[in-house]
């Protein structure tokens, strides 16, 4: 499971927010979030360097 819920709301974004980011769309970030899909490890990246995050965080392995 990825921590794409916990990220929202520390920096209170939404998917849609997060959508832009990525070219995506909400419903696409929705399967993300549930884990139905898994993000790419450019949008990964992205992630990371926009809100300042671990891969390690945005993808469960550390809390923090």
């Amino acid at each position: 499971m990825n921590n794409l819920k916990k990220l929202k709301e520390m920096y209170k974004i939404t998917q849609c927010d997060l959508a832009k980011l990525l070219n995506s769309s909400q419903q696409q970030m929705s399967r993300y979030e549930t884990g139905e899909r898994q993000l790419k490890e450019d949008q990964i990246i992205v992630i990371c360097k926009a809100y300042n995050v671990s891969a390690d965080f945005l993808l469960g392995l550390k809390d923090k």
